[in-house]
């Protein structure tokens, strides 16, 4: 039986992390060349339009060129906030795709966080998405109140689709959830689930009126 040496020398190892770095820049490299095709317009001396450069040279959609780019601009504020991290960057649009949508101080939190939840590791894009996802959900619990005025989201809760786009007033806030005030009686969504309705006081309170009246009528008068 032939022995496997499975040790790697010091130079071998430092070829390994050398070689590594590469590849986690290969990506990287390719979506900056095409952002810089893109701004400085390199592709107008034999195309009309970027979107029509990209499908004939590199067979890509137009929503294609564009998510690369934006994985582009992620990883390009990723190098200068992450120093600790510089060497760990995305390898494919995936991992970027959670984080475009994120502010520069967000997309930070989120890949520093997915890092750690990898142990140290190039997390997956499942990994940076649900974290990109709690990040959101934190962010809404700290922007309701209680009183707030709420219009009801289905988003991916398919059990909403008979509150969809209904106004609902926060009675109570937990870590998880939201107990909110419908015309027909109180409900307990996500935070996720509810984009907040920019009512002043007086509004809110006309709003609170009209529950406490519908939900005061018997239910035998609503059949």
């Amino acid at each position: 039986t032939q022995i496997i040496d499975t040790h790697l020398s010091l130079d071998e190892s430092r070829d390994r992390a050398s070689l590594e770095e590469q590849v986690g820049q290969s990506f990287y490299n390719s979506v900056s060349a095409l952002k810089e095709l893109r701004d400085r317009r390199l592709y107008r001396s034999n195309y009309p339009t970027f979107e029509q450069y990209c499908k004939e040279t590199f067979n890509f959609t137009s929503r294609r060129c564009y998510q690369l780019i934006h994985a582009a601009k992620v990883i390009e504020t990723l190098q200068a906030q992450c120093e600790q991290f510089v060497h760990i960057l995305p390898f494919n649009e995936s991992q970027v795709r959670p984080l475009v949508s994120l502010t520069p101080e967000q997309q930070v939190i989120v890949w520093q966080q997915a890092i750690a939840e990898s142990k140290g590791k190039i997390p997956s894009g499942r990994t940076v998405k649900m974290i990109a996802a709690r990040l959101r959900s934190c962010q809404q619990v700290m922007s309701l109140q209680l009183g707030s005025v709420c219009r009801i989201l289905v988003k991916n809760t398919p059990e909403l689709k008979d509150q969809a786009g209904c106004w609902c007033l926060v009675e109570e806030i937990t870590s998880d959830s939201v107990i909110v005030r419908l015309g027909s009686g109180t409900l307990s969504v996500s935070p996720f689930n509810l984009e907040v309705v920019p009512y002043n006081s007086q509004q809110r309170d006309k709003l609170k009126v009209l529950c406490d009246r519908l939900n005061s009528i018997p239910l035998d008068h609503l059949s």
